[in-house]
Order: structure tokens, then C-alpha cells, then sequence
């Protein structure tokens, strides 16, 4: 899944690790949207969106 849209790029592949890292840890909750597009709610309250060549903070 993620890790599929990360092979090739090593600065893609770290992003998802560290993001991974912090849903595991119950910090974070991430959401695959139908276009592709990762959706990632932070426990602070903070909304990002990860698109295929940007990292956008949306709330």
C-alpha cells in the first residue's frame, strides 16, 4: 500500500516510516482516500495530507 508509492524515492520511504512509526505508537491516524492520497490526523490536532509530490497541512 503506502510502502508501494515509496519504492524508488529513499526520502518518500523515510517520511513513511516516521509517519508509520507514529500510528504505531497511537500518535497518529492514517486514512488511504480513494484517489490515492493519504489523509493523517495527528493526536495535537493537526491534519496533513500526503499526495504523490506534496505533503500538504490542511487543518
Amino acid at each position: 500500500m503506502l510502502t508501494a508509492r515509496a519504492m524508488g524515492d529513499p526520502d518518500k520511504a523515510a517520511v513513511i516510516a516516521c509517519i508509520g512509526q507514529l500510528v504505531l505508537d497511537g500518535a497518529a491516524v492514517w486514512d488511504l482516500l480513494e484517489d490515492g492520497d493519504v489523509e493523517v490526523h495527528l493526536a495535537s490536532g493537526e491534519v496533513y495530507l500526503l499526495q504523490e509530490r506534496a505533503a500538504l497541512r490542511i487543518a
